[in-house]
């Protein structure tokens, strides 16, 4: 009988030491691929939407701020891209603030809307504008 429990250690401890540097071994290096890819527009349409997108901002916000960083336009369906700029970008739980923004460039500019996305700032309220 006490054989017989010798054995079961001796047995478990020979299973755990040929599991054990599997579960400890290093992960194999993966090759970095982007989960999104984001799309520019292309230039004429680009040119026409930065033109709209500083009518309306460059009333609302100092030039500057504007400046130090190029927005990006990321299409979504139809007319209508995504506004991403470190300025005009806010969390979820802002949304209200954005909405605010949205209505303000509407009423200079028609057009400006928000909408909830996972964008290049991350998870949050942009600004959207929908050419027409």
């Amino acid at each position: 009988m006490r054989v017989r429990s010798y054995l079961r250690a001796l047995g478990c401890v020979a299973v755990l030491t040929v599991a054990a540097p599997a579960a400890f071994a290093a992960p194999e290096q993966q090759g970095t691929m982007p989960l999104v890819r984001w799309e520019q527009p292309s230039p004429a349409v680009s040119s026409a939407l930065q033109a709209a997108f500083l009518e309306g901002v460059e009333r609302v916000f100092p030039a500057d701020v504007i400046a130090q960083t190029p927005a990006r336009f990321v299409p979504l369906e139809g007319n209508t891209y995504l506004v991403s700029h470190p300025a005009l970008y806010w969390r979820v739980q802002d949304a209200p603030a954005a909405e605010a923004m949205a209505e303000e460039l509407a009423g200079i500019t028609p057009g400006w809307n928000t909408r909830l996305y996972n964008g290049p700032q991350g998870r949050g309220v942009y600004l959207t504008y929908q050419r027409r």
